[in-house]
């Protein structure tokens, strides 16, 4: 095959052994009627993943709002019990101080507190606290959450000598 350029501008590779020659350029494409169908299905396919891209992943992250759970996934308490036990929806507690907390804080005087939220975005306060018993008879703490949303949720502790 030799390529040649005809005096009307248009490129061709012609056959010397048949002498047949067929234009080569773009608007050879779309001769047959099948190509232009199978590039019309790719285009709209595109379209269509493009769209979901674009929209979909915008569309989520748009429709769910800060988050609102203000809420505690686990409570632990060291040098006393927990009565009830540890429910995210109950927010008032008792507990009973009975002086086991030695072994983590080196005080027999002391009950600590350790938590974790429910949802990554919200913010503990007054969680990771030792209270100190010593000479006390009873002693009042809370333990906020607060949501991406700011909603708050507090939990109330009343420490208690046995």
């Amino acid at each position: 095959m030799d390529y040649y350029s005809g005096g009307n501008g248009e490129s061709s590779f012609s056959n010397l052994d048949d002498n047949y020659s067929q234009p080569v350029g773009f608007s050879n494409m779309f001769r047959d009627n099948s190509n232009i169908i199978l590039i019309i299905m790719a285009m709209a396919i595109v379209a269509l993943i493009a769209g979901y891209l674009v929209y979909g992943i915008n569309h989520e992250s748009k429709s769910k709002g800060p988050d609102t759970n203000s809420t505690l996934s686990s409570l632990y308490v060291t040098g006393g019990e927990l009565d009830p036990s540890f429910d995210p929806k109950v927010t008032k507690y008792t507990v009973y101080f009975d002086g086991s907390g030695a072994y983590v804080t080196g005080n027999s005087n002391t009950v600590s507190f350790s938590c974790e939220a429910a949802s990554s975005k919200s913010k503990i306060i007054d969680c990771d606290k030792i209270i100190d018993m010593s000479g006390e008879r009873s002693v009042e703490h809370s333990i906020t959450v607060r949501a991406e949303d700011t909603s708050v949720t507090r939990y109330h502790f009343t420490i208690v000598r046995r």
